[in-house]
């Protein structure tokens, strides 16, 4: 069971409801430590707090299958969930490590790839689970390489994900875990040519991640420096630019949203 699934006992439970003081239906959570637990997972939630409720949930596989989708729930942004990175490593690190190294590749999805380098200066969190955590991102890093090679050998954009965005750089707040990655990528033996192998791979996907393409197949249209934009893409993208369908006219009250995508922030 994982985070995705589809049914789960926790959601059936986050469905119950009693009668309240003044009559009026709402969440019981009753018998139910785990709808205790997500009624109180907020930002000001003692650590001691958490840690005496997550105690709660029973230690059998459905009760820790629902625990893991609450941590991811807990974490998940976009709308998804309550978006609360700090308590979602905490959690994290409450859960069983097979539970959380099962699960650990859905983090980029419910946050961002940066998640993997924060959660290594969590205190609690497994080492099993930090290092799988950095093993991730070294893997993501060299499919997007291998990705990048072979859409510039097709002549294509590539579809690169945000881990290269995120990967660590030498003399950054992330500076051990850069040298890490670079030794994890290309080994120990000679550290200063593996270190200059993990700059130039890093440096490549973010070149590319900032390519006017690349962008706008990742929806990341408020990212695009149009001062950078070739005239033949400016050319061919102009109605993609102004958020203006390909066909018909705008409303004047289209004017300043566009009528492709209005309600898109990023257009």
């Amino acid at each position: 069971t994982t985070p995705c699934s589809s049914v789960s006992a926790f959601v059936a439970m986050m469905d119950s409801k009693t009668a309240g003081e003044n009559g009026a239906l709402e969440h019981s959570d009753a018998g139910s430590p785990l709808v205790a637990l997500f009624f109180k997972l907020v930002r000001s939630l003692p650590d001691d707090s958490l840690a005496s409720l997550t105690a709660a949930v029973p230690a059998e596989p459905a009760s820790l299958a629902d625990l893991t989708v609450l941590a991811f729930q807990t974490r998940a942004t976009r709308g998804m969930g309550k978006g609360e990175k700090d308590l979602f490593f905490k959690m994290l690190a409450a859960l069983p490590v097979e539970a959380a190294t099962a699960t650990l590749h859905l983090v980029p999805h419910f946050g961002y790839w940066k998640d993997y380098l924060l959660m290594q200066g969590v205190a609690g969190i497994d080492a099993a689970v930090k290092d799988k955590a950095l093993s991730l991102l070294a893997d993501q890093l060299l499919k997007d390489a291998a990705e990048l090679e072979a859409a510039e050998k097709e002549a294509r954009t590539p579809n690169l994900t945000l881990a290269g965005k995120y990967a660590p750089r030498e003399g950054s707040a992330f500076d051990g875990l850069a040298k890490r990655l670079s030794t994890h990528l290309f080994g120990n033996k000679n550290e200063a040519a593996s270190a200059r192998k993990y700059r130039k791979l890093v440096a490549s996907l973010n070149r590319a991640l900032l390519t006017t393409e690349v962008l706008m197949a990742a929806n990341r249209w408020a990212e695009i420096e149009f001062a950078r934009v070739s005239s033949l893409c400016l050319q061919r993208s102009r109605k993609a630019f102004l958020n203006e369908a390909l066909k018909g006219k705008l409303a004047p009250a289209q004017e300043e949203t566009g009528n492709r995508h209005p309600e898109d922030e990023q257009r």
